[in-house]
This record gives structure tokens, sequence and C-alpha cells, in this order.
């Protein structure tokens, strides 16, 4: 499924682990992002951002409503794959098949946490470098340089990057003559819940795709705007996919065009 410029690969958690490490040694940066309603009510406004959604090798539904409207479409996902539960995921595969991973971005003190946790869960993962450089787009600084050029050395397999977004998608379009040939995930957050900065929303809240109403209610300040005004933009974008599935399948009754 298309959604706003992007393709929506149609696979499972499991079957996205083997995607992902099927990528490496590819001879150069293959850029993996994970959408949710966020992203792509941005997509349509920022062509940059947009860029380098569109240069991504693939592209994983991190929400519950992008779920909801690949079944509407008739072209279903078949379920979540998020940030999180992808890095959680490839980390314990990465230490079962011996595969090196590096890790860029977020807070200082928070990735040194992260870090350390991820060792004592996977102590025979090879984590070959990590840092947390100040990264300005426009001019980067000595501490980033330093840092790609730390991530060049190591020559990892996976590159985790917690920029957030649209900053580490935009990251990646810039960077990429300088990056390995590795894997570059672009999983924001994901950083605090690895670090046990931040709580995931209960089982039973994620399964009724209602994680964004749990970080809402435990971030009010930072995520009303976001989700409560901004991300009302998908409504719209939703219904106009729906409509132009119908109305092109009930005037032709050919396959119908799902690119939102």
């Amino acid at each position: 499924m298309r959604i706003a410029g992007t393709e929506i690969s149609p696979l499972r958690r499991d079957e996205a682990v083997a995607a992902v490490l099927g990528l490496v040694g590819r001879g150069s940066a293959q850029l993996v992002v994970t959408p949710n309603v966020d992203h792509v009510v941005v997509l349509e406004r920022d062509s940059e951002f947009a860029e380098a959604y569109e240069s991504a090798a693939l592209q994983f539904a991190d929400g519950a409503p992008i779920i909801a409207l690949s079944r509407l479409l008739r072209t279903p996902v078949p379920e979540r794959v998020t940030g999180v539960d992808l890095t959680i995921a490839l980390l314990g595969e990465c230490e079962r098949q011996h595969r090196s991973v590096y890790f860029l971005g977020g807070e200082p003190a928070i990735l040194e946490q992260a870090v350390a946790r991820i060792r004592a869960d996977h102590p025979d993962l090879q984590i070959v470098g990590f840092a947390a450089p100040d990264v300005d787009l426009d001019h980067p600084t000595l501490e980033e340089q330093q840092a790609l050029e730390s991530c060049r050395a190591a020559s990892p397999d996976l590159l985790f990057v917690f920029l957030g977004t649209p900053k580490q998608e935009k990251w990646f379009l810039r960077r990429a003559p300088q990056l390995p040939p590795a894997v570059v995930l672009a999983v924001g957050a994901t950083v605090d819940f690895l670090a046990g900065a931040k709580r995931r929303a209960p089982k039973w809240v994620q399964s009724f795709g209602l994680e964004w109403l749990w970080r809402l209610g435990l971030e009010p300040g930072r995520l009303f705007r976001r989700y409560v005004v901004q991300d009302s933009r998908f409504l719209v974008i939703a219904a106009r996919a729906i409509a132009r599935r119908y109305v092109r399948t009930a005037s032709s009754g050919s396959a119908p065009d799902t690119d939102v």
C-alpha cells in the first residue's frame, strides 16, 4: 500500500526482522523507517522529508490508524511493526547472528543508560560504538564529524539513529555519502524506551491501537498539538484515499489506486 507517496511493506514483525537483515552487505547505506500518523501528515507538506522517505529501502507501519486504513483500502498490512518492537527484535537477532551495531543520537545520558541496559540484556551483542553528538543539519558540528568518523571506522552492520522525525530521515538523506554501508534504522524516541526513561503502554492498550492516547496522557503539554491538532489532518488523507478507491472501482471496475 502507498500512503502520501511512500510504500508500506506488508510484513509481520518476524518477516520485517529478516527483511532488514537481508539488506546487510548491499554496499551502501540502506534506510529503514517506521511511518505513523504523524509521519504521513508531515509527508504532505515537507518535500525533503518525503524525498528521504522515498529513498527508504523498507517502510513498516508503526501506527494503528495506518493498519486500519490499509484494511479499508483492501490492501491489508498484517500488523504494526513499531520502531521499539523492531529494534528489540533486531538486537536479539543480531546477537544470535553475530551482527554488529552502532547507536547514534539521543541525549548523552539517556544513550549511555540505554547501551548499559542493552549490554546487560544481550551480553554477546557486538556493540561497536555509540555517540550522542550535537547535530545541526545545515552546519555539521565537530562532534558529529567525529561521530561519523567513528561510525565509518567501526563499520557496523546496523546503525540505529535516535534523532527524531523528521530530523533523522533528513540527516540520512544529507549524510548518506559519509555513512558506512550499514542498514540505518530511523527509530527516534526508541532510545528513551531502551533506557527505561519512558514507559510503554500496557499490552492491552497497544492491542486496541491506543498507544498514542497513553503517550498523550503522560506528556500532554508536548504532544497535544501534534496528536490532536496537527495529526487530525490524517482523517482528511484517509477520507480522500477511501473516496478515490471506491470511486475508481465503481466507475471502471479496475484495480484500486491506493496511493493517497
